[in-house]
């Protein structure tokens, strides 16, 4: 942070910037649907769809130590292997009843951040360091310090923005299958 700002800051000043870090690097996270901090042992609940497939929003995944549910032995198609769940490697958890409530234990996020992501949250802190008021622009005898955006609101170069680009989820995959629908007392035809 001090090569970035150009200076020193002083020790008082360590828990403000930090606080910031990990304010503007949440908010990245969030933006992008990427955790840039390791997470490990996490439990998560999610539902299968109607196909058995669990996609985790929670990206890159490290590792899916366990899936537990009822004790339901699912065949594997084509093997007649009996397994309860099968993880891809990239999101996706399958071979799982349909609609089916599930623990998921995982260890995902970044073990070292990008350095473009890096970059983005030093840019961020430095520009509230360096214009902790706020201040649009201010006036000492002939000289004006203009700062970009007004009011202490960050704005960021197109530039910038296309740091965080290569991080967002552009893609999405609809499985639509059946749902679970009342019985009916019509008979068939």
């Amino acid at each position: 942070m001090e090569k970035a700002i150009g200076r020193c800051y002083e020790p008082s000043d360590s828990s403000r910037i930090q606080y910031y870090i990990d304010y503007i690097s949440a908010l990245v996270e969030d933006y992008t649907g990427k955790s840039f901090t390791q997470k490990t042992n996490v439990t998560l609940t999610a539902q299968s769809d109607a196909y058995g497939y669990i996609t985790l929003g929670c990206t890159p995944i490290q590792s899916i130590d366990s899936v537990s549910y009822s004790t339901i032995a699912v065949p594997v198609v084509g093997t007649g292997e009996v397994v309860g769940w099968m993880f891809d490697g990239l999101d996706t958890i399958f071979c799982l009843p349909a609609n089916l409530v599930v623990g998921i234990t995982c260890s995902y996020g970044y073990t070292v951040a990008p350095m473009p992501v890096k970059g983005y949250v030093i840019e961020a802190v430095k520009y509230i360091i360096n214009n902790p008021q706020g201040l649009s622009s201010f006036r000492v005898g002939d000289v004006t310090q203009t700062y970009v955006g007004a009011g202490g609101e960050a704005t960021f170069t197109s530039l910038s923005n296309e740091a965080l680009m290569p991080y967002m989820t552009t893609e999405a995959t609809l499985r639509l299958g059946s749902a679970l629908r009342a019985q009916s007392n019509l008979p068939t035809l």
